[in-house]
């Protein structure tokens, strides 16, 4: 798979995912606009081991507004199972698999005042199912901008945190399949 941020006819950006196969050649294209000629941006993708696939990125539905933190499964043929919009104040950052059900994590930024890490798992439907927030102990603007689940289901989040002594330190926080907080370092 490719996820690219591209230039349409009126000159606003659009998400496109494209599936290649081995050997190279294009399966299948999908373009994504938030239909007010915005700016819309691709983020991250993941996908399963059937060939299903989730994108995430940001879609500008309404002129003159913020865009929107958007998700889409897509089939390995192409066609689109389901597309959601999380107008929260939330940023995605990354995306990855979180088993074979289809459940998958996003990790990103929240906004509580100010930013903090969260990490969200959904279900293969694209319905959330929980989320952690992470808030570093000197306030400011923490963020998550990598996830990975391990073979246990454990999920390891990483981004950064500020610190009033150091600025930003590199984050990693690791969450149980259910959400528990696990371990931290910084």
């Amino acid at each position: 798979y490719v996820l690219a941020t591209v230039n349409d006819s009126v000159q606003q950006s659009d998400i496109l995912v494209r599936r290649y196969d081995p050997g190279a050649v294009s399966q299948w294209t999908q373009q994504f606009d938030g239909l007010v000629n915005g700016t819309d941006v691709s983020l991250a993708l993941t996908g399963d081991s059937a060939g299903f696939m989730i994108s995430l990125g940001r879609l500008t539905t309404m002129q003159g507004e913020p865009s929107t933190m958007w998700l889409t499964k897509c089939t390995p043929t192409g066609q689109t199972v389901w597309s959601a919009l999380d107008p929260g104040p939330v940023s995605g950052g990354a995306i990855a698999m979180a088993d074979e059900s289809g459940e998958f994590i996003v990790v990103g930024a929240i906004d509580q005042g100010d930013n903090n890490a969260f990490t969200r798992r959904y279900d293969e439907f694209g319905a959330e199912l929980w989320t952690e927030v992470f808030v570093g102990a000197d306030g400011g603007t923490d963020t998550a901008s990598g996830v990975a689940v391990d073979g246990a289901g454990n999920i390891i989040m990483v981004g950064r945190e500020f610190t009033d002594a150091q600025g930003f330190n590199i984050l990693i926080q690791q969450y149980g399949p259910d959400g528990s907080t696990g371990w931290s370092t910084t």
